[in-house]
């Protein structure tokens, strides 16, 4: 799958491993696919990521 950063995804947060500086959020999408990311901690934050949360519309 060819993507770029500014893309956005539905799809289903599977995992999050938020540390005091990075976060790590897995994501399951519709297709089966799985996205994994990572950010800062304080982003991930800002964004309210939770597990098995719906994200992005």
């Amino acid at each position: 799958m060819k993507t770029t950063a500014r893309n956005q995804f539905a799809g289903v947060v599977t995992a999050l491993d938020l540390g005091p500086v990075s976060a790590t959020v897995t994501i399951a999408l519709k297709s089966g696919d799985q996205i994994v990311a990572t950010m800062t901690a304080e982003a991930a934050k800002r964004l309210k990521l939770q597990k098995a949360r719906r994200r992005w519309p």
